[in-house]
C-alpha cells in the first residue's frame, strides 16, 4: 500500500510544487480540503452519488497536497498534523451526515447502517490516536482512511443498490481494523 501512496505522490507534484513556490500556507489548503471533501455529503444528501464521488475523490486529491506542499517548504509542524487529522473527521463526518440524510429518504435501516458505519470509520482513527497517545505507534489493518474514501468514491460511482452493499463492506472492514488495533495495543501494552 505504501508503493501505491508514493505514486499518488508523485502524481499531485505538479500541483504542489507552483503552490510551494507562493508560499502558501499548507494550513489554509487542509482548511479547503475539507471544505471541498465536506461538499461530497452534501452532494449524497441529494441523491448525486455519482457527482459526490468525483467531490470526493477531488477532496482526497486536494487532501493529500497540504502535506506534500508542507514538506516542500519545509513547513511541517505538529500542530499541521493535528488539523489535518481534526479536518479528517470533519469531511469523514459531513460526507456521513449526507450520505444518512440521504438514506433517511429511502431506508430507514440503511441510514442507521451508515451511522454504524461512520461510528466505526471514526473508531479506526481513535484507536490509532489513543494507542500513539500512549506511545505505541499504531498503523496496521486494512481499513485505513484511503481505502474507506476508496470504497465511498467506487460506491458513488455505482450508486444504489451497490452503493448499500459498500456501507455493510464499510462497517465490516472498520470495526475488524478497530478490534485489530485493540488487540494489538493490547499486547504492546502488556
Amino acid at each position: 500500500m505504501g508503493e501505491i501512496f508514493e505514486k499518488g505522490r508523485k502524481l499531485i507534484r505538479w500541483i504542489v510544487e507552483p503552490l510551494a513556490r507562493r508560499n502558501v500556507n499548507p494550513n489554509i489548503l487542509t482548511i479547503i480540503g475539507c471544505i471541498v471533501t465536506s461538499g461530497a455529503g452534501l452532494l449524497f444528501a441529494g441523491g448525486w452519488f455519482r457527482l459526490a464521488a468525483l467531490v470526493l475523490l477531488l477532496g482526497s486529491i486536494w487532501d493529500a497536497i497540504d502535506g506534500e506542499v508542507a514538506r516542500l517548504e519545509n513547513r511541517v509542524t505538529k500542530f499541521g498534523a493535528y488539523l489535518d487529522s481534526v479536518t479528517d473527521r470533519i469531511a469523514e463526518i459531513a460526507v456521513f451526515t449526507g450520505i444518512v440524510y440521504y438514506y433517511m429518504g429511502v431506508s430507514k435501516l440503511f441510514a442507521t447502517l451508515s451511522v454504524v458505519a461512520l461510528c466505526g470509520g471514526l473508531l479506526v482513527s481513535y484507536t490509532r490516536a489513543r494507542a500513539e497517545g500512549l506511545g505505541v505507534t499504531c498503523k496496521l489493518g486494512v481499513g485505513v482512511r484511503p481505502l474507506r474514501i476508496f470504497l465511498l468514491i467506487a460506491g458513488g460511482v455505482a450508486k444504489r443498490p451497490t452503493f448499500d452493499y459498500i456501507i455493510v463492506g464499510y462497517i465490516l472492514v472498520t470495526y475488524f481494523t478497530a478490534g485489530e488495533r485493540i488487540a494489538f495495543t493490547r499486547r504492546k501494552l502488556s
